[in-house]
Parts: structure tokens; sequence; C-alpha cells
């Protein structure tokens, strides 16, 4: 039986790698190195403080018998610009260069930025738990959306995606990549 629960720093030593895994170039990016072993030890960093975008307290478990199996980071859009410029702020103070952080989301959503599975779990349709966990959430929280981005050149994530009921918003730029952002709009009671 799988279990979904928030993360805890203790994840750390698991679920860092998995990020940087569901991020790609953009961990780098993020760390402002591109040095390996520096990068996975900002990332670390960034994991275990309390302000960045993939913060433990911004990230979701999926686990089965003590073993995690999945992670998500999500968040609301309204935060997205105090994380990057908290990021924004460790990158200066680790080279000295600034940078400012591109832009993923907007306000008005609920925003996931990464998931990863890992392989031993793949195809077991343990992210369609994240999804709907990242929707409850959504609505939870009064928001009339989830976002997120994928890369430009990934058709197959994008058709999963859609299938999902995501559709294309707008294209981003992200660590000059061609991202599409899309966005799944909510059922609500409204009227």
């Amino acid at each position: 039986m799988y279990i979904i629960r928030s993360a805890k720093p203790a994840d750390a030593h698991q679920v860092v790698g998995m990020l940087i895994e569901a991020m790609g170039d953009t961990a780098y990016y993020l760390a402002g190195t591109k040095n390996d072993m520096l990068m996975k030890n900002i990332i670390n960093s960034y994991f275990l403080s309390h302000y960045s975008r993939i913060s433990y307290k911004n990230c979701t478990i999926v686990e089965k018998n003590g073993d995690i199996c999945a992670v998500m980071a999500s968040y609301e859009g309204k935060f997205a610009k105090e994380y990057d410029e908290w990021i924004s702020e460790q990158i200066f103070k680790n080279s000295q260069r600034r940078i400012e952080i591109d832009k993923e989301c907007f306000d008005d959503e609920y925003y996931i930025d990464c998931i990863c599975v890992s392989d031993e779990y793949r195809g077991k349709k343990i992210s369609s738990l994240l999804f709907k966990y990242a929707i409850d959430k959504a609505n939870e929280l009064k928001y009339k959306k989830v976002s997120l981005v994928v890369d430009c050149e990934k058709k197959h994530t994008k058709q999963y995606y859609e299938k999902l009921g995501f559709k294309d918003n707008i294209d981003l730029k992200i660590n000059n990549h061609s991202y599409h952002h899309m966005i799944k709009v909510l059922v609500t009671d409204d009227k």
C-alpha cells in the first residue's frame, strides 16, 4: 500500500537525487554552478531550507514499506517570486553572480514544480497519485487552476499531461530552453 506524506528533512538522502533527476539542467541553473558535487550540495541545502521552491516543506512523498517511491515539489504560485529571490540570493552568496530566475508560474495558480518517480516504481501509476494530491491541495487552498511546465521537446510527457486534463497556456523561456506552460482548470462549486 502506498502512503502519501509531507517530506521531512531526514528524507534528503533519498529525495535530493530524485529532485535533481526531475529538474535536469535546471538543477545546475538553480545552484548557479556546473560542478556536479557542488550542485548536489547546494540542491541539498535548498531542500533543507524553509525558503526554497524545493524545500522539504513544499515536497510530497509517496512511499511503500518505508521506501520512497516518488517525490513532488509543488506550491502556491504566489510564493514563486519569493522562493526565486531567495535562490537568487544564495547563488550570489556562492558565486558573486547575480541572476534572475525565470518565471515558471503565476500568482493565481497552484504550481507543480517537478515530479520524479524512482525507476523501480515507474509504470505503476504513482505519478497519478501525486497529481491527484496536487489537485486536492489546490482545491483546499481555493485555487481555480493547477499549472506545470514541460520542455517543448518532450512530446510524450506533454501528451501524458494532456491526458490528465492539462492544456497549453503559453510558452516560456526557462534557462534558455522553451517550455509549454500548461494549466488544468479545476471544477468548483462557485457559480
